[in-house]
């Protein structure tokens, strides 16, 4: 895993986008998925981003607001973005209000 504990790595599917994420999502690794996010979202052909967060350990504020950017930027083009998220940190997105 890189600094901070966070493992990203992206599936590209026509128009469906996979963002796996892998240990903690946090104000310390929020940087290391934004750009990903941003490049994904950019996608002129998006129509799904999906997180993959069944290997994610730990998520703070921080990373609820990189996840609700995302769902925002997905909503402003029509895409839907889905979570599969970690028993770990289901609770987390769910007191967020994100739960697909």
């Amino acid at each position: 895993m890189p600094r901070g504990g966070l493992s990203v790595a992206a599936i590209y599917e026509g128009p469906r986008v996979t963002v796996t994420l892998a240990g903690a999502l946090t104000a310390a690794t929020r940087r290391d998925v934004e750009p990903l996010c941003l490049h994904v979202v950019g996608r002129p052909e998006l129509e799904e981003l999906l997180f993959d967060l069944r290997r994610l350990t730990t998520i703070d504020e921080a990373g609820i607001a990189c996840i609700v950017d995302a769902r925002d930027r997905c909503a402003l083009r029509g895409a839907r973005l889905t979570l599969d998220p970690s028993d770990a940190v289901r609770p987390t997105l769910e007191r967020a209000g994100l739960s697909s």
